[in-house]
């Protein structure tokens, strides 16, 4: 039966709902990005019981991590920071992007994802803005473009030598050199090839007497061929003889909706149907399709631009679903309609949200039609989804509603006020139900400058995160527009959205997938979980395996029991920031069996998937709020050094670097001095990577070799006369623990005359014992390797975790060192104390205040404090949060701080 299925399957995947609220919506390079997570079961809104870890990244436009951290969960509550070093962000689009290990088993559209744009300002850093103009030619289109040039006190950039070049991708497409007139300005022209995809394109412009000011932004030509128009008929197909109702989408080379409208037409060129966009460029319209007809769309955007598109192609056979959400506002109307072969036949509609199946109805079309009005109280707020099957359980139409019972939490923070400079500003929180009651619930807040950050009032939210996008694909343009009232416009406009980025929320092929176990696992309660297999790859039952590890300086130790299926779990072990465990199995004589030890570590998630909007840069078209933040954020950058440094006593002076001749230590027999190392904190990034691939990617030209001869060399750089040379040298010796590899084997170390007592070991033999060592070891085994200088060779030194020697493999039978990803330390946002009037120091912070922990009581009340700047201005009070039951709010509200100081 298809309820036991979808039932069956959403048992065994029950899925997680993500939200990150930030302090504010857009970085620089040198902020702190802030952030709460709210991670909740997709079911019922309580906090997730699947994880306890989430992992956070920043992705750069090339879709690489360029960082990544982890953060604890309890309760279904995280919060964490990611700090944008200054030195290693670069001007760019980046995209925040969070999930759990469980969240691996569905696709990304279930991760959590934020994009933004990160600028890097400098003096003479260029503000741009550019108009173009369209031209049809005999070889295209005609572009005929206008970009001027300010300085960053927006002054006119007049006589520079500019080089502009059009691309497409990496590739050159035009390139004008020119001098500006008095105001900045470029016009030129170029000519774009016929049916060219410019969805890529980009402008970029060069000082030639200064190439350090260069800059790129996208360029997006409003060609008819590069806007994408998408239809799609309610239900799923559109059916010859039967009223459809056909919604659409049109998205720019931006990315983002256009407005558009148009007229249907048959092959006979008859007007059919007529529509409008309603909302972001989505709408819908009717149509009563006919057999053997083919229909084509004629579409105007912006008034301006005529493209044709053919909708879907009509089926002679089928049904037609029908959801009408918005003629009454208490119940749900669905009509099914079908051609007459469809007539006495079987079906069932199954109506379900994300984890729960409300209903299974069995229906027949005796007369063609079925019609049936069912109360919203009966589902819970979201969307919901209705689905009709045959009698052989297969699909055939689905259709996407949004219920909202307005039960969204009231947060109430009393009567606003006026506040003095640097005056301490107290919110009590006051939360209730729609009905009065108070409420119980976990919050966040964060306050920020009007003069430095802009706030979207339709932005994403944890209302429309958790009830609306969450279930949908792809970008959503300003979810908390659906949010705002409820007028029919606005459910009119939430209605077509979900019938064009709806989506299914499972398949017959994910149905399947309930006789088979989860790739990813969950990871809750701080849980370690592996197997146990015999010397023939057997699960190995009631074997004893001990973990133990140090956590501050203390041993821990604990052990358990396999199962009949060899495995076993630790869970509830002790959270830290770093650890390593080494796990073994004994039998009950304490003796080590031939058996093996696979832990269930997190597998690498998928690739990311590519970002389809390119945010404008900050230089472009620059607002002013924005540019007031990009210039103060180095200044505070600058004064946070300062406050922070409020417990050094006398001047604070720059970081300096100290260089010093390295002493000679023993490695083994033998007195070396370090030349090269990698430190700790490399090899535990590195995580499970084989040392042999470590050391290829840490080491220049590090290799071991066996075209030739059986050697070992690296590159590595050597301080002459105040300059680093690298020279390539031959590694003599590998020595692990102090314990020497050529000495273990009876092998004399090159050039070493203290070996001439050891008899000579096979010619090969070094090598390949160094080279199986290397493979089977993984850097997280490993606590330090330097590469060491004798007075006649060079050696490899590497000191492991177990001190265990050169015979130490991370594959030995009977244990297992795991390393997880370490959890991010627990830091406080930075709270302004002024005791008295502090004027050496200028407050520049576009974040005033920062609380990601109010929790209410119960009598629905809470308070939190922070510190007004030493300026006047407006602030912008953002409180989001949840009740832990599926019931959400949020509060904007503003705070006026006037130009006088505070009272001593």
């Amino acid at each position: 039966m298809q309820i036991k299925d979808a039932e069956a399957y959403q048992n065994k995947y029950p899925a997680e709902k993500l939200y990150l609220h930030f302090d504010k919506p857009y970085y620089a390079a040198g902020d702190t990005i802030w952030f709460k997570a709210y991670l909740v079961m997709a079911a019922n809104g309580a906090p997730s019981v699947k994880s306890s870890k989430l992992y956070v990244s920043l992705l750069n436009e090339a879709r690489t991590e360029v960082i990544k951290i982890a953060v604890p969960v309890s309760s279904g509550l995280a919060q964490g920071y990611l700090v944008l070093n200054d030195q290693d962000i670069a001007d760019g689009s980046y995209t925040v992007r969070a999930y759990t290990n469980w969240m691996g088993n569905f696709n990304e559209n279930h991760f959590f994802h934020k994009q933004f744009y990160i600028g890097r300002p400098a003096a003479d850093s260029w503000l741009i803005s550019s108009s173009h103009t369209l031209k049809k030619v005999t070889n295209g289109t005609e572009v005929r473009l206008s970009v001027q040039i300010k300085d960053m006190q927006q002054r006119p950039e007049g006589y520079k030598d500019v080089e502009l070049r059009v691309l497409d991708g990496d590739k050159p497409l035009f390139k004008n050199v020119s001098v500006t007139p008095d105001n900045g300005i470029i016009n030129t022209a170029f000519v774009i090839p016929q049916s060219r995809d410019t969805g890529t394109f980009s402008i970029s412009l060069v000082n030639l007497k200064n190439k350090e000011q260069a800059l790129s932004f996208p360029f997006y030509s409003g060609l008819a061929q590069n806007i994408d128009v998408q239809f799609m008929p309610e239900g799923g197909s559109l059916v010859a003889g039967l009223y459809n109702r056909v919604a659409f989408k049109a998205v720019g080379e931006s990315g983002l909706g256009l407005n558009v409208k148009g007229s249907v037409f048959n092959s006979k060129n008859e007007e059919v149907s007529v529509f409008t966009a309603l909302h972001k460029g989505m709408g819908m319209f009717a149509i009563s399709p006919k057999v053997g007809e083919s229909y084509t769309a004629k579409i105007w955007v912006n008034d301006s631009i005529q493209i044709s598109r053919q909708l879907p192609p009509v089926k002679n056979s089928g049904l037609s679903l029908r959801v009408d959400n918005i003629s009454k506002p208490d119940s749900v109307v669905v009509q099914v309609t079908g051609t007459p072969d469809m007539a006495g036949k079987q079906f069932s509609l199954i109506a379900q949200a994300r984890d729960v199946i409300y209903f299974g109805l069995p229906l027949t079309l005796n007369n063609g039609i079925y019609n049936r009005s069912i109360s919203k109280k009966l589902f819970a707020p979201g969307v919901v989804q209705f689905a009709l099957f045959n009698a052989q359980n297969q699909p055939l139409n689905e259709r996407r509603f949004f219920v909202n019972h307005h039960d969204t939490l009231q947060i109430n923070t009393g009567d606003t006020q006026s506040y003095s400079l640097q005056d301490s500003i107290s919110i009590n929180l006051n939360v209730t139900d729609r009905e009065g009651r108070p409420v119980t619930g976990v919050f966040s807040a964060s306050v920020t400058d009007d003069m430095q950050v802009k706030q979207d009032r339709y932005t994403e939210n944890i209302a429309s995160r958790m009830l609306l996008t969450a279930d949908l694909k792809g970008n959503i343009e300003q979810p908390g527009w659906f949010f705002k009232d409820d007028s029919v416009t606005t459910r009119r406009a939430l209605d077509v959205l979900l019938l064009t980025q709806g989506w299914t929320n499972y398949t017959t092929q994910d149905m399947l997938k309930a006789d088979v176990e989860p790739q990813y696992i969950a990871e809750a309660n701080n849980i370690i979980a592996g197997k146990v297999t015999n010397f023939f790859k057997k699960p190995m039952k009631n074997a004893k395996v001990t973990i133990m590890s140090t956590l501050s300086d203390e041993l821990f130790v604990a052990d358990t029991q396999t199962d009949d299926k060899g495995l076993f779990w630790f869970t509830d072990l002790p959270v830290a920031d770093t650890v390593a465990y080494t796990l073994k199995i004994h039998n009950a004589k304490g003796k080590v069996p031939n058996g093996s030890i696979k832990v269930f570590e997190p597998l690498p998630m998928w690739p990311v998937a590519a970002q389809k909007i390119r945010p404008a840069p900050w230089f472009y078209k620059s607002d002013p709020t924005l540019l007031k933040y990009l210039k103060a954020n180095k200044q505070h950058a600058e004064d946070n050094r300062k406050l922070n440094a409020g417990n050094v006593k006398g001047a604070l002076l720059d970081e300096v670097n100290i260089k010093g001749k390295k002493a000679a230590k023993r490695i083994g027999m033998v007195w070396a001095t370090p030349v090269k190392q990698i430190a700790e904190k490399e090899l535990i990034e590195a995580r499970r990577t084989t040392l042999k691939d470590l050391l290829y990617s840490k080491l220049k030209r590090f290799r071991i070799s066996s075209t030739y001869s059986q050697t070992i060399f690296t590159k590595i750089g050597l301080q002459r006369q105040e300059n680093y040379v690298y020279e390539s040298t031959l590694i003599g010796d590998v020595v692990v623990d102090g314990i020497s590899f050529r000495r273990l084997l009876g092998d004399a170390i090159p050039g070493d005359p203290t070996g001439s007592g050891f008899s000579s070991a096979a010619p090969d033999e070094f090598f390949s014992n160094v080279n199986s060592f290397f493979t089977r070891l993984s850097a997280e085994d490993v606590k330090d390797i330097q590469i060491m200088r004798s007075d006649v060779s060079y050696l490899l030194s590497i000191t492991t975790r177990s001190g265990a020697g050169p015979m130490l493999s991370g594959s030995t039978f009977g244990s297992y060192v795991y390393r997880p990803m370490p959890l991010q330390p627990r830091k406080d946002f930075y709270r302004p104390r002024y005791l008295v009037r502090n004027t050496s120091i200028s407050d520049l912070r576009s974040t005033i205040h920062w609380e990601p922990n109010i929790i209410t009581d119960d009598k629905g009340k809470a308070t939190f404090s922070f510190f007004a700047a030493a300026k006047p201005g407006t602030y912008t009070l953002i409180i989001e949060g949840t009740s832990l039951d599926g019931r959400y709010g949020r509060k904007v509200e503003k705070i006026t701080v006037n130009g006088e100081q505070k009272s001593k």
